[in-house]
């Protein structure tokens, strides 16, 4: 597991990217978001890799102890983002409702098709302020979105992103957009 970290004190981002991917990501679209984050944010944020290995609850266990540490050591209780793609998404919908500190979270195409209970119980368990699922329309997980309407959470919303791939590639600008959006700027019905 990689970690990069670009400090800050106004509250964390936990990114964790997709199976196999970089701290920097494609295009540089995990670097690109932490730095945005930052500087309009005042965030810290913490970019994790994802294992390609079914390791799913041990890697979340290890991404959120570095992030409680780092909440810790400021010494107060900043707000806890997250932001998962693809298997970062599937690992957040599984367990980020076992820690109790995100606050938000933006899901980015999760594949709907691996475990998919492990998933739906998690986001009905998830007791932050809000859960967004993103699909694009050429993902392959899209097809199923619909099942989304079956999860019981009054904070979850769906959201699809029309005619984006599934790894956003060329397009890295849009994720920002789409992290301010649901995650820093959207009013909140909760």
């Amino acid at each position: 597991m990689d970690v990069g970290v670009v400090y800050g004190e106004q509250g964390i981002l936990l990114i964790k990217t997709g199976a196999g991917g970089s701290i920097r990501g494609r295009g540089d679209k995990y670097l690109q978001l932490a730095r945005h984050v930052h500087e309009m944010h005042g965030f810290a944020a913490f970019t994790v890799t994802t294992g390609a290995m079914p390791l799913v609850e041990t890697e979340m266990e290890h991404a959120m102890e570095i992030v409680t540490r780092y909440r810790e050591n400021l010494g107060r209780a900043v707000p806890v983002y997250f932001f998962g793609m693809s298997k970062g998404a599937l690992e957040g919908a599984a367990c980020l409702y076992r820690y109790g500190i995100v606050g938000r979270a933006l899901l980015i195409n999760m594949p709907l098709m691996i475990n998919w209970h492990k998933s739906k119980a998690g986001i009905e368990q998830f007791t932050g302020e809000s859960i967004t699922v993103v699909f694009s329309t050429r993902d392959p997980s899209y097809r199923y979105s619909e099942i989304m309407q079956g999860v019981k959470n009054d904070r979850v919303r769906l959201y699809i992103d029309e005619g984006k791939d599934h790894a956003y590639d060329g397009d890295e600008a849009r994720l920002i957009e789409r992290s301010d959006k649901f995650l820093f700027y959207e009013k909140r019905l909760c």
